[in-house]
């Protein structure tokens, strides 16, 4: 319902205007089912009565004006129309959505696996060939020590097959002993010289047979071992450093 004023020009008076609200129109069916009814129009308000137009004041005397009348007492307001609601439609019944789903066919059984193949024997492995042997390593030349007058180095020889060889090696930084046919006792015996720390010395024998080899405190053992014996008739080789720390010549290479 709809309740509003309006100005009435002709009589200076606020109308009161009501009209009754239109039924609610009955929802739409769910789902595919016919429409509802439409309610019914609520009938129409009855309009409020008009109030009474104010009496209209004296007119004062020309120059004064006068005093505004009352206004009047307003109008009461119409009752409120109240249509009924119309009833909502039935809901449509559901459409068959496209039959019942048929069964599933049964599963066909799984064929048996085959049997391996048996696996082939593995071939026998080819023996391997003979590793040839190992050339022998060339001897290597011991570098000469300066000496202590600043003289070149110096080879000594010895042939007087001397049990004590005498050996200065101040003088001589190589001694080359030869046709040796008798064991040699000591080589500290008749060892002269005042050797400095990394000196060089290098001797060599020569026997006429494999002859004992004994070198006294003099002379010391590294990683390499003192020799004790010459081995035939062959050359042996025998290389020393001075060893400060113990004063003794330290045996560094035989060959």
């Amino acid at each position: 319902m709809t309740v509003f004023r309006q100005y009435n020009t002709g009589t200076g008076t606020w109308d009161v205007i009501v009209s009754g609200s239109q039924g609610v129109q009955g929802p739409q069916g769910a789902y595919g089912g016919p429409q509802g009814t439409q309610g019914t129009q609520g009938t129409q308000g009855n309009q409020g009565f008009q109030g009474t137009q104010g009496l209209t004041g004296p007119q004062g005397t020309q120059g004064t004006q006068g005093t505004t009348g009352s206004q009047g007492p307003q109008g009461y307001q119409g009752l409120t129309g109240t249509g009924a609601q119309g009833s909502q439609g039935f809901q449509g019944t559901q459409g068959a959505y496209g039959g019942p789903q048929g069964a599933q066919g049964a599963q066909g059984a799984t064929g048996s696996t085959g049997s391996q193949g048996a696996q082939g024997a593995q071939g026998p492995q080819g023996t391997q060939g003979t590793q040839g042997t190992q050339g022998f390593q060339g001897t290597q030349g011991f570098q000469g020590n300066q000496g202590t007058t600043g003289s070149l180095s110096s080879v000594l020889t010895l042939t007087s097959n001397s049990a004590t060889p005498a050996i200065n090696t101040n003088t001589y930084n190589f001694v080359n002993i030869t046709g040796q046919s008798t064991a040699i006792t000591s080589f500290t015996t008749n060892l002269t010289g005042s050797p400095v720390s990394g000196q060089r010395l290098s001797i060599s024998i020569t026997g006429t047979t494999a002859i004992a080899l004994t070198w006294g405190a003099s002379f010391e053992s590294s990683t390499v071992s003192l020799p004790t014996t010459t081995v035939g008739t062959s050359r042996l080789d025998v290389g020393f450093f001075w060893n400060s720390s113990t004063a003794a010549w330290r045996c560094v290479a035989v060959a």
